[in-house]
């Protein structure tokens, strides 16, 4: 999985590409909580080019949202493919994030 990072209003933004799995997912997870560690607690992560999430890579996203949170940040996805998409939510995870149609919507009252 590649990761591009940029910073868009003062949101921390990642847009990781590929499969978020058990083999990926690590590395995202690490490079999540690194970034939030050092204080980038406004947080938009860009799913459109995940083509693939199992419960690691949901996993991993949520180890993010907790780290957020407990800097007093925030952690919002956006623009899911609509089988990722329903991966997730049959996974549950969907009622802990807010979810975006698309990485404009997300930026929106950060």
């Amino acid at each position: 999985m590649e990761i591009t990072e940029t910073t868009s209003k003062d949101v921390w933004v990642l847009k990781p590409s590929g499969s978020m799995d058990a083999h990926t997912s690590p590395n995202f997870k690490t490079k999540l909580e690194a970034g939030i560690a050092s204080g980038k607690i406004k947080v938009a992560i860009d799913m459109q080019a995940i083509t693939y999430l199992s419960s690691a890579g949901a996993g991993a996203l949520l180890a993010g949202l907790t780290a957020c949170k407990k800097k007093s940040g925030e952690l919002r996805l956006c623009s899911f493919q609509a089988g990722v998409k329903d991966a997730f939510e049959v996974m549950g995870f969907s009622k802990a994030f807010k979810v975006y149609m698309d990485l404009e919507k997300a930026l929106e009252g950060f």
